[in-house]
């Protein structure tokens, strides 16, 4: 079997940090005359990038059949959609079958510039594979928002790589998120995960490990993005679980489950506000709390005992959860 391609578009890597891992490293970006350039660039000023390489290379057992694509197109974790696009176009002249992209980019729908970007996704579905981070559980953040590209989002539940399909969406999955100690752009190690960007990396590990794994049964030629699709479907780290939960006895029940912490994290992560409301991202708003308890009752017919709040309850996902099970009545 020829070594699998894979791309991580991102911060960049700091290249010094994996000495046994066949990695090439590039940045794009836009000079002063508003040329796009390119450069090889072996350092991740960030440190993003190379949690996300860590995370990747954490899920894989072996890692000598694979070779590694990352191309910088940010320092802050923001880009524009004129340098993802030549950043894919890069990718698929490298010939990378597995795409990472740990971050999402929030336009308007009818903005005329991801016009492109879904062309370029469309035209490539054959030739590459793409899983890409959703934004706080917003459906309108690309590329994941396309339907030719494998959209990934978060649940909190156990210590596992594990994984659930959302029937919701085409081509969508939600990743355990518990945070791992992993190698940082500093050669340290520091603890990744509660997000998007984490739960991406680790779907991309464990696709790569299938991959690694059953190297004489699997070829990645054509038809990239279904072949890669199947194989998520057919992953020993899949969960079976329907996430539409199916009656209020259950849900009333005093049982905290495996099952009802993935429902509540996803509940949570659906409020378009999500970010605002947990301490530990430094973004905490008490303006938003009150409307989340509303979005709560709107969307999913569900009232919170607010005589209970404290201020710790909104400190972590897992604080939360624990908060909204103890305290919810329909």
């Amino acid at each position: 079997m020829n070594k699998i391609k894979v791309g991580i578009i991102d911060t960049g890597v700091e290249k010094k940090i994996f000495d046994n891992v066949h990695l090439k490293c590039y940045k794009l970006y836009i000079d002063e005359n508003n040329y796009i350039n390119l450069e090889i660039n072996n350092s991740d000023m960030n440190g993003h990038g190379t949690l996300v390489l860590s995370s990747i290379l954490s899920e894989v057992n072996d890692t000598s059949m694979l070779e590694f694509y990352s191309i910088n197109i940010t320092d802050t974790q923001e880009s524009s959609i004129e340098l993802l696009v030549e950043a894919i176009k890069l990718m698929l002249k490298f010939d990378v079958k597995i795409l990472n992209i740990s971050m999402a980019l929030e336009y308007n729908m009818k903005d005329e510039r991801l016009n492109e970007l879904l062309n370029l996704i469309n035209y490539s579905k054959n030739k590459i594979a793409i899983l890409c981070s959703e934004y706080n559980g917003k459906k309108d953040t690309f590329p994941a928002s396309f339907n030719n590209v494998i959209g990934i989002n978060t649940y909190f539940g156990g210590s596992k790589s594990e994984f659930y399909v959302n029937n919701i969406y085409e081509k969508n999955i939600l990743v355990n998120s518990r945070s791992k100690l992993l190698k940082n752009n500093k050669g340290a190690y520091e603890f990744f995960g509660d997000s998007t960007s984490f739960a991406t990396s680790t779907a991309t590990g464990i696709v790569l490990n299938e991959l690694v794994e059953n190297n004489e049964e699997y070829d990645v030629s054509e038809e990239v993005l279904e072949y890669i699709f199947e194989i998520i479907l057919a992953s020993k780290n899949r969960i079976e679980y329907n996430l539409i939960l199916q009656n209020d006895r259950y849900f009333n029940s005093c049982e905290y489950t495996e099952e009802k912490k993935v429902y509540y994290s996803c509940m949570i992560k659906s409020y378009p506000y999500f970010d605002r409301l947990l301490i530990i991202n430094q973004k905490f708003d008490l303006d938003y709390v009150l409307d989340f308890f509303i979005f709560l009752y709107n969307k999913y017919n569900i009232m919170i005992n607010k005589n209970n709040i404290r201020l710790f309850d909104f400190y972590s996902m897992n604080t939360l959860m624990n908060f909204i099970h103890r305290n919810t009545r329909i």
